[in-house]
């Protein structure tokens, strides 16, 4: 306690805080680092308080100290931890991501089986399938890649910068945006007439963002919490339950954009809505026994 109430040194005023807090009561420690900081000490007091506050959720902001520089210090102490750990997973999801080439180079041959196809794309196409199939690996390796990377991360960021129920909300939410990417490809497609919806123009921008915001939130559930994997009965449980959502905004998807051509687009847009889900998902499933962690434990 002596230290906490003379120390100068950021660094050792931490240390203090934290050991003072198991002994005495966090709430007490946070008083005085707050009379501290009142008292004009602003940097250590502010530093070990932020410290005190990541180690203790439930420390009530003391008086008399702002509340953005708190949060906001927090916010940067629980990145400056976990950075390395949120560019892992954000890594290993555009990992996933990057498979779904696969269905792109596969689905010319996919389409060709449905009868018709074939003489419909040699009337209305100057490339033959090979070059239709390597135009669709591109899209969707480039797509894959980024989707996986901003969804990995930014779920991840919501585990580190939030607790409790307010991380569940979080991760949802921030998932749910990085599927904006999808509602980007899906407008910008149709701008350059690459894909022909039925529906009036005006409805393209709210049902791609919806669908975009439903897709980013399925893979949200994919994700497990940062630095692990889940066992693969429980992981493949988890991307069951975001292919049916992903299945559904797909099949909502196309029956509100392509009204009259519902049979021949629902063939394409429902398998890529759960390839998206599985691929990204494959790579957070753990094959051994126990669940393992990249975060160093506290």
């Amino acid at each position: 306690l002596e230290l906490v109430a003379r120390e100068e040194a950021p660094a050792v005023l931490e240390r203090a805080a934290l050991a003072a807090a198991e002994r005495v009561g966090a709430e007490r420690v946070a008083g005085m680092l707050a009379e501290r900081y009142r008292g004009g000490d602003h940097v250590a007091a502010l530093a070990a308080l932020v410290a005190l506050i990541d180690h203790n959720d439930t420390v009530p902001l003391p008086a008399g100290v702002p509340a953005g520089s708190l949060h906001l210090g927090l916010m940067r102490r629980r990145w400056a931890a976990r950075e390395a750990s949120i560019r892992r997973q954000a890594m290993r999801a555009a990992t996933g991501g990057a498979l779904l080439f696969l269905w792109g180079a596969a689905l010319p041959l996919w389409n060709s089986l449905r009868p018709g196809y074939v003489e419909e794309f040699r009337a209305a196409n100057f490339v033959n399938l090979f070059g239709l199939s390597l135009a669709g690996a591109t899209v969707l390796l480039v797509y894959g890649l980024v989707q996986g990377f901003l969804t990995g991360g930014l779920v991840g960021m919501a585990d580190t910068f939030w607790r409790g129920g307010l991380q569940r909300s979080m991760r949802l939410t921030l998932g749910a945006l990085s599927g904006l990417v999808l509602s980007l490809i899906i407008v910008v497609f149709a701008a350059a007439q690459a894909s022909n919806p039925t529906a009036p123009d005006w409805m393209l921008v709210p049902i791609g963002l919806s669908y975009g915001l439903l897709v980013g939130a399925a893979l949200s559930w994919v994700i497990p919490s940062l630095g692990t994997r889940r066992p693969a009965r429980q992981q493949w449980r988890r991307i069951g339950r975001a292919s049916v959502l992903a299945a559904l905004a797909s099949v909502a998807y196309v029956l509100l954009l392509y009204p009259g051509l519902e049979t021949v687009t629902l063939v394409n847009r429902v398998p890529l809505g759960l390839m998206i889900v599985v691929f990204i998902g494959l790579p957070f499933v753990d094959r051994t026994r126990g669940h393992r962690s990249n975060l160093p434990e506290r």
